[in-house]
């Protein structure tokens, strides 16, 4: 995509391949990938401008896979192909931009601004959407905590184990729908099952003192 600048159709002005660059690294490459191709036109490139948008979509649907998927130890590997992105998009059509200043005597560079906040815009509406939603999961979180302490109050264990249960979808590291998922199921005269929950819990948190005691006091 570094191709030479079609003398026959020089550009009057486009924006800094830089800029591009640093928007993609800080609103995670999708508007940098339109911008980059949008800047292809500005640049007389129109021929380019489709391969710069089909190949950083999926760059960017890539990225976003590595980053829901991998462990949080590979988190390395994708905060460098991350920067790496956002580099390439500011490196590949440097070239370009260079030639089309060179050619053009007076020429200026397009103000960014605008493109920038509208980018800041696609960032600000997603993560509003995740707090949103990790707001709504909490809350949803701490009522199947209460549901489940009321059903345990009543004696009603089974219906405890249940509501604790859902807990556990939601939030598979909420340490209390372990321990009192154990509890209930030991109220039932179910050990076995008492503690292959303890130990699930203890698969993810080894070094819980209370829920060892606990485990250790039903042996």
């Amino acid at each position: 995509m570094s191709e030479e600048l079609n003398r026959s159709e020089l550009p009057s002005k486009a924006w800094s391949p830089l800029y591009i660059g640093i928007i993609s690294y800080f609103c995670f490459i999708l508007p940098g990938v339109i911008l980059m191709a949008i800047n292809y036109g500005k640049l007389g490139r129109n021929d380019l401008r489709r391969r710069a948008l089909f190949i950083g979509i999926i760059v960017f649907v890539l990225l976003v896979v590595l980053f829901s998927f991998l462990p949080s130890k590979y988190d390395w590997l994708t905060t460098s192909l991350h920067i790496g992105a956002a580099f390439a998009i500011a490196g590949i059509q440097y070239r370009l931009f260079a030639k089309a200043r060179e050619n053009n005597p007076g020429w200026k560079t397009e103000s960014i601004l605008i493109p920038a906040l509208l980018s800041l815009v696609f960032l600000i509406v997603p993560i509003g959407i995740i707090i949103l939603r990790n707001e709504y999961l909490f809350k949803k979180e701490k009522e199947g905590l209460r549901i489940s302490k009321d059903f345990f109050e009543k004696k009603d264990y089974q219906n405890a184990i249940h509501a604790l249960k859902n807990v556990r979808d939601i939030n598979p590291q909420q340490q209390l729908s372990y321990v009192n998922a154990a509890i209930a199921y030991d109220a039932m005269g179910k050990k076995d099952s008492a503690k292959l929950v303890l130990k699930q819990w203890l698969e993810i948190a080894p070094d819980d003192s209370e829920a060892q005691e606990l485990l250790r006091s039903m042996n």
